[in-house]
């Protein structure tokens, strides 16, 4: 597991809006700015996404809208806008883990002929913020 250390916030940041899946990161305040470092987590790569009620987290401490596949992050700024309970946790020294996952659309349990079920239902991807022993 690397770690990288980071003399603000925003540079911490940056480094999780440049990750992409399957490179789940925990942000962390210390003494010489914020930590980012490689973490394994629990929380699953896919979510269930349904139109009515959007991605299906769970119990979270902060989540991303559902985006298109063709949206990404690229400054902090974007983690700033999306995840602001989450920023704030890490500004009051609480380390937060960041995982990305992939939102997709529920397969109805009727279904009507013609129905491509078994294709992919990729709704689109999502930035899940955790704190130590938070799990989907």
């Amino acid at each position: 597991m690397s770690t990288t250390t980071y003399g603000t916030l925003d540079e911490a940041l940056a480094d999780i809006a440049g990750r992409s899946f399957y490179e789940s990161a925990r942000v962390s305040k210390v003494a010489e700015g914020y930590t980012v470092e490689d973490w394994p987590t629990d929380v699953d790569e896919y979510v269930a996404w349904a139109y009515e009620t959007g991605a299906q987290v769970g119990d979270v401490l902060d989540h991303s809208r559902t985006h298109e596949a063709y949206e990404r992050y690229e400054t902090a700024g974007h983690i700033r806008y999306n995840l602001p309970v989450a920023v704030e946790t890490i500004e009051e020294g609480i380390p937060v883990g960041f995982t990305y996952a992939v939102a997709e659309a529920e397969c109805l349990d009727e279904v009507e002929e013609g129905d491509q079920c078994g294709e992919d239902h990729t709704a689109g991807w999502v930035l899940i913020a955790t704190t130590e022993g938070e799990a989907l």
